[in-house]
């Protein structure tokens, strides 16, 4: 048989609150002794340190070996670091915050190499042209302190785009094109529209940083180069595949020099508009009217 026990509700009441209390006391002690025992622990533990670094004590050369990485890497890191801060400032660029934003980028570039960071924000001109004027504004401020090195930078940065447009190195990279590849195709197109804002770079660098007599030698010299390697592709490369398409970059190329500098001051205009006749003959439509737009400058 059960036993059956009644109990009132106040006495139901007065024994939960007591075991309530009983269990709160116990919870309270368990929980001072788990807090004690933890906050030795730390204390006796090195790496409960904030500024601990794990040093294994059985390599003798860690320390070592860690001094010459982050000897080694620390430059790279820090320069790393600057192009990101220098390209997000040229991200927010507008014409009422132009002057406040190279002064920025001008005390971010102090920080490193001169040589490296101005290497990279010329070439990051190539990507566009919305950042030319400040980019050679900022090299012109750095000119005075640093005209050989700056000097040796824009001299290469000419050369390479020089060396792309040799008569064979150029011929060659359309000899490879296909125009069925599509990737194929769109990667060609990208690279020739980087390489008509290094034109434009290098013009915007002679005009903002060096002297008359320099400019007219710099521009000149791309000039007749460009003109030299027309007519080469026209007397000797009139049936290749893609002879209006060089022809038509290379046409492209002259007339941003033409709307861009003082160069038909420098030329012989009669003998370059006989070879713009000549090539109009042979042209497609296309390059038609790219050379006809030219010769109407002229």
């Amino acid at each position: 048989m059960t036993d059956i026990i009644v109990i009132t509700y106040d006495e139901f009441v007065n024994h939960k609150n007591k075991n309530k209390n009983k269990d709160i006391d116990s919870l309270s002690l368990l929980d001072m002794k788990v807090k004690s025992i933890m906050k030795d622990i730390v204390a006796k533990h090195e790496c409960f340190s904030h500024n601990y670094r794990y040093v294994p004590h059985k390599d003798e050369n860690y320390k070592h070996k860690l001094s010459n990485y982050m000897k080694k890497h620390k430059v790279c890191f820090v320069v790393e670091k600057n192009d990101k801060y220098v390209f997000s400032l040229m991200n927010k660029l507008t014409t009422s915050n132009y002057d406040t934003l190279k002064t920025k980028i001008l005390e971010s570039i102090a920080q490193v190499d001169i040589d490296v960071s101005i290497n990279k924000i010329i070439n990051y001109s190539k990507i566009s042209n919305l950042y030319t004027k400040l980019i050679c504004n900022i090299i012109k401020e750095l000119y005075e302190k640093n005209n050989d090195i700056i000097d040796d930078i824009i001299k290469n940065f000419i050369d390479d785009y020089k060396e792309h447009y040799d008569v064979d190195n150029y011929l060659k990279i359309f000899d490879d094109l296909s125009y069925d590849d599509y990737d194929e195709f769109c990667d060609h197109h990208k690279k020739s529209s980087m390489m008509h804002n290094t034109l434009n770079t290098i013009i915007q660098m002679i005009k903002t940083i060096e002297c008359q007599n320099t400019e007219v030698y710099h521009l000149k010299q791309l000039f007749d180069d460009h003109v030299e390697n027309i007519s080469s592709y026209y007397e000797n490369n009139t049936e290749h595949h893609h002879i209006n398409m060089i022809l038509y970059e290379l046409f492209t190329h002259v007339e941003l020099m033409i709307d861009s500098t003082k160069i038909l001051e420098m030329i012989d205009v009669e003998s370059f508009n006989k070879l713009c006749q000549d090539v109009k003959g042979m042209a497609n439509n296309k390059l038609k009217f790219k050379v006809t737009d030219i010769m109407e400058k002229l």
